[in-house]
């Protein structure tokens, strides 16, 4: 099984500020490689080549939300092998939302403004439910 430090997370946020709080939180060295971009169109272009582990998207980006790019991330030919595991930044989180975020294909929703250390607990899951799908038969 992969450990944390091994992951590759792309994380695709147009606000400069969540993108510092999250670098931050993956400074220690043990946490993988972080990728950031803030707009969906280059995360697309980056992940023909390059399948992350897990994939953090803000649901406001410019010209696209987070579940139209889970649907055009989840059809790359690059993704076939392996579907990265996708986590939904919202704002003003409702029942509906999140329960839609979760039938759209998303691992984890989480409300801005975030609790950084609360992130990475949610990062830390996913990422352990990830290497369990590697195991199973």
């Amino acid at each position: 099984m992969r450990g944390l430090s091994s992951a590759h997370i792309a994380v695709a946020d147009p606000t400069p500020f969540h993108r510092r709080v999250i670098a931050d939180l993956f400074n220690d060295g043990k946490s993988g490689r972080v990728e950031f971009y803030d707009n969906g169109a280059t995360l697309i272009e980056s992940c023909t080549s390059s399948v992350p582990d897990i994939v953090i998207i803000d649901d406001k980006l410019p010209f696209v939300n987070g579940v139209e790019l889970l649907r055009t991330l989840s059809v790359l030919p690059s993704f076939e092998r392996q579907l990265p595991k996708f986590i939904l930044f919202i704002d003003g989180s409702t029942r509906s939302n999140v329960q839609d975020a979760i039938a759209g294909g998303f691992a984890a929703v989480i409300k801005k403004p975030f609790v950084p250390n609360y992130l990475m607990q949610i990062i830390r899951q996913v990422f352990l439910d990830l290497n369990h799908q590697d195991v199973q038969p």
